[in-house]
């Protein structure tokens, strides 16, 4: 069961995945280690993503839904390639979550290093110092 029966699959895109399991986007200037999932996902049915945020509104949570982001919108050169266009949707979809944390910068739960694992050009810096 999941998206061949129209099911919809739900995955926080912010979180820090270690070496080898992630692409790094721009995420806020940083280099940031971040899932493909949801890219090779939608890439693999024709599905969009569609950025949905819960934010404080006084007392109360609400839904900010963003619109909704087709596997085309990756298309950044005609047959450029498939992990072409899925490093394009991560970017897409990580700029979504950094304009909702500019949005609500007071409401960003942030409770790990989300710049923790760092690209390799990075790592060789940091061992020669």
């Amino acid at each position: 069961e999941g998206l061949g029966q129209g099911r919809l699959v739900v995955a926080p895109l912010d979180q820090n995945q270690a070496a080898g399991r992630g692409i790094f986007v721009d995420m806020f200037g940083r280099a940031a280690s971040t899932s493909t999932l949801l890219a090779r996902l939608s890439v693999a049915t024709g599905a969009p993503v569609l950025p949905i945020f819960a934010a404080w509104q006084g007392d109360r949570l609400v839904p900010v839904v963003g619109r909704p982001i087709w596997p085309a919108a990756a298309d950044v050169a005609p047959g450029s390639g498939r992990e072409v266009s899925i490093r394009a949707l991560t970017a897409l979809y990580t700029a979504e979550i950094e304009a909702m944390v500019r949005r609500f910068p007071e409401q960003w739960n942030w409770a790990h290093r989300r710049w923790k694992t760092r690209p390799p050009a990075e790592s060789d810096l940091q061992e020669k110092n």
